[in-house]
């Protein structure tokens, strides 16, 4: 029995899921890329994939394999530009994994069309029969619906995952001193540097302790008994409303650099962002030292 095989139709397949693949990882993960890497990941995987027919390998051998997990280790090094080992490891976990979710929505909604009973969908689905004359247009509706519920369903993760977890350990640097503190997002922090409406971040005295010394501390706690600054560090005032007060002025300092970590992984590297000190607490039970502005996100 001989077997046909188009390679303009399995390349364009091809790129077309890669490329779906990949949307959905930068959606799932949060990823930075850009539709240039984006593209040329997907480029790349389909080629990769259409060589395979040309190389020496045996079909379902181990080699088989170990090529197509290099495949997907170039399309993330191209389209995330990972560097550690781990996370390049885990990608292509995660990227198997949607590829393999994409495919079960692709098989749940033709066989779930097609088929009139429940079980003949499972059952067709389990024994890989192919999309009989659906048609190049079925396939490429089919795969549309497919990536749509997943985006929406990534979508709701995330927002659930984002309202449920806030926090994030941040390390700041204010010229030669360095500090790592726990943070937490507050979307009522509208605070913003009078002149260059920077976003600034608030943290309490007492748990920025690593970034002033004994000194500093002292006068910034006579600047909100007295109004008098007289260190020699530039600030800047930064005028507050809140709950309960008319007004207020905080002290504040330009930070060399911001990035905020989550599991220990920098996910965002700021400058040009304000630290606003307050005198008092800003956590009840002091977990956390830091209240984020929202624009330090974006």
């Amino acid at each position: 029995m001989h077997v046909v095989v188009y390679l303009d139709v399995l390349f364009g397949v091809n790129l077309l899921m890669n490329g779906m693949v990949l949307a959905c990882m930068k959606l799932f993960l949060r990823e930075k890329t850009t539709w240039v890497r984006w593209f040329l990941a997907s480029l790349a995987g389909a080629g990769l994939y259409c060589m395979v027919f040309f190389l020496p390998f045996r079909k379902n051998g181990a080699e088989y394999g170990v090529y197509f997990i290099l495949t997907a280790a170039i399309m993330i090094k191209i389209a995330f530009c990972v560097k550690k080992w781990r996370k390049w490891a885990a990608y292509i976990g995660i990227q198997y994994g949607i590829a393999s979710v994409l495919g079960g929505l692709m098989n749940g909604i033709y066989y779930g069309i097609h088929s009139q009973e429940p079980w003949q969908s499972a059952f067709f689905a389990g024994v890989g029969r192919g999309y009989q004359g659906f048609g190049t247009a079925g396939f490429f509706i089919t795969a549309f619906f497919a990536g749509l519920i997943f985006y929406f369903g990534s979508k709701a993760i995330f927002y659930k995952r984002q309202k449920d977890d806030g926090r994030y350990q941040v390390f700041l640097r204010l010229e030669k001193q360095t500090g790592t503190m726990k943070a937490l997002l507050d979307t009522g922090n509208s605070l913003v540097e009078p002149v260059s409406h920077a976003p600034v971040i608030v943290g309490d005295l007492a748990g920025l302790s690593e970034l002033f010394d004994r000194e500093e501390q002292e006068q910034i706690k006579a600047f909100y008994k007295t109004g008098s600054y007289k260190g020699e560090r530039k600030i800047r005032l930064i005028p507050y409303h809140a709950v309960g007060v008319t007004s207020g002025i905080l002290i504040s300092y330009p930070i060399d650099e911001v990035v905020l970590c989550k599991e220990e992984e920098p996910i965002i590297r700021k400058k040009g962002i304000y630290l606003a000190v307050s005198p008092i607490g800003i956590s009840g039970d002091g977990s956390y030292q830091l209240l984020l502005h929202p624009g330090i996100l974006s």
